[in-house]
């Protein structure tokens, strides 16, 4: 069924990690269905960000929205988080948390294993700033871990 653009719009601003707005910055968004187990995505849709890194898609139908940074191919080609979903409302402007991008990083190494029980151990990555956790593993049976990718 074909339908007129909806009235609704969500807004939102990649940063980096100094927190500046990233301009000229691709962003995509889909609408995603959910029927039980199951969700269907709308093909997406792309912007580009302004010069303080803000963006905005309009015309939007309501409903729930997958909005992610799209940096395949920069410098800048990791994002936090990967992707978000917001509900977007009929006739109202969305806001989208910021989407910190930045180089890609791996971080790894190993437990030394002398007496210690690493089936319970989890290993977390903290963001210096914040204390926030980005991203935890689980050491493998020789102690090692590995976390990517982080921004």
């Amino acid at each position: 069924m074909l339908r007129p653009p909806g009235t609704a719009s969500l807004t939102g601003r990649i940063v980096d990690a100094g927190g500046r707005g990233v301009p000229d910055f691709a962003v995509r968004s889909q609408l995603n269905f959910q029927l039980g187990n199951l969700m269907l995505c709308s093909g997406w849709d792309e912007t580009r960000t302004d010069r303080d890194g803000r963006y905005r898609f309009t015309d939007l139908h309501a409903g729930k929205y997958q909005v992610w940074a799209s940096g395949e191919g920069t410098p800048m080609a990791c994002a936090q988080p990967q992707s978000t979903y917001v509900e977007v409302a009929t006739d109202r402007r969305t806001e989208v948390e910021d989407l910190l991008v930045g180089a890609c990083l791996t971080i790894e190494g190993r437990i030394e294993c002398a007496g210690i029980e690493l089936d319970g151990l989890e290993r977390a990555a903290l963001d210096p700033s914040s204390g926030d956790e980005l991203a935890s593993a689980r050491p493998e049976a020789d102690g090692s871990f590995r976390f990517e990718p982080l921004v």
